[in-house]
C-alpha cells in the first residue's frame, strides 16, 4: 500500500467521506500545499512578500469551498432530513405553518 492510499483511508475513517470523496480531499490538500510552495519560493528576484499573502488570500477560499462541498455531502447522507426540528431545511411545506 502506498502512502497516499493509507492517507486516503485515514480520511475516509475520520470524516465519513466515500473513497472518491476522500481521494478528492487528499488531492485538494496536496495541491494547496504545492501551490503554497510555488507562491513562497525564496530567492525570487524583486518578490514582494505581500504578493504571497495576497495569492493565498485569493486562492485559499476556493479550496475552503471545495472542502466544504465534500463535508456537506457527508452531512446530507447522514442527515437527509436536514438540521431543523421539522426536518427539511428547504422551503416550508404544507402543514409546517
Amino acid at each position: 500500500m502506498d502512502e497516499s492510499h493509507g492517507k486516503i483511508e485515514g480520511i475516509m475513517v475520520s470524516t465519513g467521506l466515500t473513497e472518491e470523496e476522500a481521494r478528492a480531499r487528499y488531492h485538494l490538500g496536496e495541491t494547496f500545499e504545492a501551490l503554497r510552495e510555488v507562491i513562497e519560493i525564496p530567492g525570487v528576484p524583486d518578490a514582494d512578500p505581500m504578493d504571497s499573502v495576497y495569492a493565498l488570500r485569493v486562492i485559499g477560499p476556493h479550496f475552503d469551498a471545495l472542502q466544504n462541498f465534500l463535508a456537506r455531502r457527508v452531512l446530507e447522507r447522514e442527515r437527509p432530513q436536514g438540521w431543523g426540528r421539522g426536518g427539511s431545511m428547504g422551503p416550508e411545506t404544507e402543514g409546517d405553518s
